[in-house]
């Protein structure tokens, strides 16, 4: 009975996860205080600023196409930048609000419509030396992928994008999704991650002279299986503590081939920039190398508002 409730639980979960995908931000909270991002001096529609204020907390709120965050040697601070296919009105650009040591970054301003076409990639790069208490990520579809960063706690929520975590120094994660796959590779450092899934499958990549390991795992037709002779428990010491529940997702440990020595996670000491020289929510040249070309010089109509050219129609009049 209680494996019946849970079933139902999660499943309740869809039709809310149904609604997100309809084409209505919502409404959020001191919504007047949010900006669009400026744009990047001579690009035509790739935005972008560095993060002058003391920044410990990273909150961010994306609904299709990618959101990557990585570490970076090129900035002194944290850098967000935004680039899509089409040039779209400011309001459909990613909005930002600093508050206290926490940024917040929505998909869009607040409570209008937005086209269900509407592609963008958001980048997020954190230099080496600095490192935050958490990241908090909404996510419909977006894929994610997160990269060789140091946090203390790192959640996630998510529909039915994949989720990408590559060897970060991160003590605690939490991820919870609907179908989205989940591909998270560790070093050999103390960590902790809770998975909560309906369908969508973790796969964990440790490195073959892992110190140990411990699973506890959940589901009601889920599969586990590990390279590590298919053990729940390996060896003596934890260093990662894996807790997942699942209806049919599956749970597989794969090894990798590495020579990283076994390390504990070391917490960087940050430093709040200077900013006593410089403008705050500073506007970036184009200097950063975006994935998509840049464009020749816009039309008439993509300068009133988004572009009436594609598969997508015209957006140009949405309020």
């Amino acid at each position: 009975m209680k494996k019946v409730s849970k079933i139902l639980l999660l499943f309740l979960l869809l039709p809310i996860a149904s609604c997100s995908l309809l084409n209505k931000y919502p409404t959020y909270k001191k919504a007047t205080h949010y900006k669009p991002l400026p744009l990047i001096e001579g690009a035509t529609k790739d935005y972008g600023l560095i993060c002058n204020e003391y920044v410990n907390n990273l909150d961010i709120d994306f609904v299709s196409g990618e959101v990557t965050i990585e570490s970076t040697t090129e900035y002194e601070s944290i850098a967000i930048f935004e680039t899509s296919e089409e040039k779209y009105k400011d309001k459909y650009v990613c909005h930002y609000y600093h508050e206290e040591d926490t940024y917040f970054l929505k998909y869009c301003k607040s409570n209008i419509s937005i086209p269900n076409t509407c592609y963008k990639k958001l980048k997020v790069l954190i230099p080496e030396t600095i490192s935050l208490d958490s990241i908090t990520i909404n996510n419909v579809s977006s894929a994610i992928s997160i990269s060789n960063i140091n946090v203390k706690d790192l959640s996630i929520k998510n529909v039915s994008g994949n989720v990408t975590l590559n060897k970060n120094q991160v003590k605690n994660i939490s991820y919870g999704g609907v179908s989205g796959d989940l591909f998270a590779t560790f070093m050999q450092i103390t960590q902790k991650i809770d998975i909560n899934l309906v369908s969508g499958n973790a796969n964990i990549y440790l490195p073959s002279t892992t110190g140990g390991y411990s699973t506890t795992f959940e589901a009601v037709s889920g599969e586990f299986a590990s390279d590590f002779a298919d053990a729940k428990k390996y060896l003596d010491i934890d260093y990662l503590t894996i807790n997942m529940k699942s209806v049919s997702g599956d749970l597989h440990i794969f090894s990798y081939e590495s020579d990283e020595p076994v390390i504990e996670r070391e917490k960087a000491p940050i430093e709040e920039p200077d900013t006593s020289d410089s403008t705050s929510d500073e506007p970036i040249s184009n200097s950063y190398d975006f994935s998509f070309p840049e464009s020749e010089e816009d039309s008439e109509e993509e300068k009133e508002g988004m572009s009436t050219t594609g598969d997508s129609g015209s957006w140009g009049d949405l309020e």
